[in-house]
């Protein structure tokens, strides 16, 4: 009986040291838009599903990027002041620092942490029909570009020692896609067409991928450029738009849209998301698995390998998922 009893005890403590199922950690920025007054946008964040708003203001904010250290979440936008206008800032594990002083409408579309360092990507707005893009280190703004020129920010990357920023300035006829490196500007367009990049990633070869579309004839073409060399990604024959990337050894993975439908490249072979009106705004790599965000028919969503998971809407909102990062 005492064996029994001893054998029991062994296979019960076995079994208490099994090692447990590991479960990631998914973060999404977004916004929240209500359905009912006061209808003001809110910058919010989603950790497994469940959601914090950033402000506590009813002015209108937004969550457009986020970075997630071992330690600390970072989240980059913009929210309103009581002047109506928009100022560029980032919160860190919920406490906002400002980077305008409100005067003019500003907005941080992406941010990236190196060590103790915070990069901002975006604009500021200096009239109605102008603007600079800048990025801030640490709170401390660069501008880049022509002063003469409109322009703006949509994307960072830093690598060793060198600062990527992907974004526009304006010329004689169409915007000219372009990105800086170290405050260098490298054209991706000429400026003939409309285009629009979103989003920019190096390798660790020193590879530069940016991500966006060029309107050809009456068509927006999704496409990558790399190392400043085009690369079409979606058919012709449709309206497409890249938005996001990600960049693990020789892997290029890439999020966004052809004939309203989300699409993943992945080396440039595509996969559609399920989902009727998916949008797919960011995609992240971890442990082998693809999680890509966006929102299907107004509500927010992450994909994991393909499949499907909406995020729960508590506040009977529009929702939308902008960034993702797994941990």
């Amino acid at each position: 009986m005492k064996k029994l009893l001893l054998f029991s005890f062994l296979l019960m403590l076995l079994n208490g040291c099994e090692e447990q199922p590991y479960s990631p950690s998914i973060h999404i920025s977004g916004v929240e838009n209500p359905w009912e007054p006061p209808y003001s946008p809110k910058a919010v964040y989603w950790k497994n599903g469940e959601s914090s708003q950033l402000s506590n203001s009813d002015n209108h904010s937004a969550a457009l990027s986020l970075y997630v250290t071992e330690n600390d979440i970072y989240i980059g936008g913009y929210e309103y002041n009581n002047l109506g206008k928009r100022v560029a800032k980032y919160w860190k594990n919920g406490s906002e620092v400002m980077l305008t002083n409100g005067q003019n409408n500003a907005v941080v579309n992406s941010i990236f942490i190196v060590g103790d360092n915070v990069y901002t990507a975006g604009y500021e707005e200096y009239s109605f029909i102008y603007s600079t893009a800048k990025y801030w280190k640490n709170g401390i703004e660069h501008t880049l570009g022509d002063l003469s020129n409109h322009s703006k920010a949509s994307a960072i990357f830093v690598s060793g020692d060198d600062v990527y920023v992907a974004g526009f300035e304006s010329s004689s006829m169409y915007n000219i896609m372009k990105y800086w490196k170290n405050g260098v500007g490298i054209n991706l367009t000429t400026g003939s067409s409309p285009a629009q990049v979103h989003a920019i990633s190096v390798s660790d070869k020193g590879d530069v991928y940016v991500v966006g579309s060029e309107k050809a004839g009456a068509t927006y073409i999704a496409k990558v450029w790399k190392n400043g060399n085009e690369m079409i990604l979606s058919n012709p024959a449709y309206d497409s738009d890249a938005k996001g990337i990600f960049v693990q050894g020789e892997d290029i993975y890439i999020v966004g849209e052809e004939n309203s439908v989300a699409k993943c490249w992945k080396n440039g072979s595509s996969i559609s998301l399920p989902g009727q009106g998916a949008r797919a705004f960011s995609v992240f790599v971890h442990n082998g698995d693809i999680y890509i965000t966006g929102e299907v028919m107004g509500i927010a969503t992450y994909w994991v390998n393909g499949a499907q998971r909406t995020i729960k809407n508590t506040n009977n909102s529009y929702t939308t998922g902008t960034g993702i990062w797994v941990q």
